[in-house]
């Protein structure tokens, strides 16, 4: 079982292009071309487009819109948008919270943040792996997802330079369509949240997955303006996710 990524995205000059792949066939695309406004840069102008990939090229369309692109070496694609040639740089993965989970030619599509997600909103993020065990016929995951507080605009403010990060669990079934799932923030710019692991002295994703990897339960204090709650990961009862075992102001 395999999971990954189901979008990239290049960006230069102002403009950024998330491409996505279709579910059942890597030759279908859609993308989302965005360019900042001049006048002001909090503003987005976003366009959707559909098309197709074929060797090394790419055309994606709408009913006013066309973009044609071919993919260069050094990760970066070329675009020619109203004729104007552009080179785009791959940065980072985009999913806005959505993974593909694949085993063999099955697939699947898993959204395990969709509570804290804002569909208006396009999140630059990035996740992390860290515990993956095959049970009783499941795949049960450990994942470490954040996103800058404010999305994609430029920051502002004390939050326009946060991190808004979580902690989901995942259960995935052999035929990849039964899904569970439990997610918890672990840190907010918006509500003061801050994690403790119990076994470290501080928090960071390196800490965390080092813990994961290295002892069978620990626990992880979130302190916020809302109190204090303790999530517990057990390893060893990897069916019950994460569970909340304390919470009080």
């Amino acid at each position: 079982m395999k999971l990954e990524s189901v979008s990239e995205a290049y960006f230069n000059s102002g403009k950024k292009l998330i491409l996505k792949p279709d579910i059942e066939s890597t030759d279908n695309l859609s993308g989302i071309l965005f360019t900042s406004n001049k006048e002001d840069s909090d503003k987005l102008n976003l366009i959707y487009l559909e098309g197709n990939s074929y060797d090394e090229n790419f055309t994606l369309k709408n009913d006013t819109a066309s973009i044609s692109g071919s993919f260069l070496k050094n990760e970066e694609i070329q675009i020619v948008v109203s004729e104007k040639k552009e080179t785009l740089k791959k940065q980072k993965s985009f999913s806005r919270g959505v993974f593909k989970i694949s085993q063999g030619r099955f697939k699947q599509t898993v959204q395990p943040f969709r509570n804290y997600m804002d569909k208006n909103e396009i999140f630059e993020e990035k996740y992390e792996l860290l515990y993956q065990k095959e049970k009783n016929g499941s795949t049960y995951l450990y994942l470490y997802y954040e996103h800058p507080s404010l999305g994609y605009s430029r920051p502002r403010g004390n939050c326009g330079l946060g991190i808004e990060s979580y902690l989901c669990w995942l259960k995935v079934g052999e035929n990849l369509k039964d899904v569970e799932q439990s997610t918890h923030q672990l840190h907010s710019c918006h509500s003061y949240k801050n994690p403790i692991i119990e076994n470290t002295s501080g928090f960071d994703i390196d800490s965390l997955k080092e813990e994961i990897n290295k002892s069978p339960t620990i626990n992880i204090t979130v302190e916020s303006n809302e109190g204090k709650k303790a999530l517990r990961v057990n390893l060893k009862n990897i069916e019950k996710g994460i569970e909340v075992i304390d919470t009080h102001r």
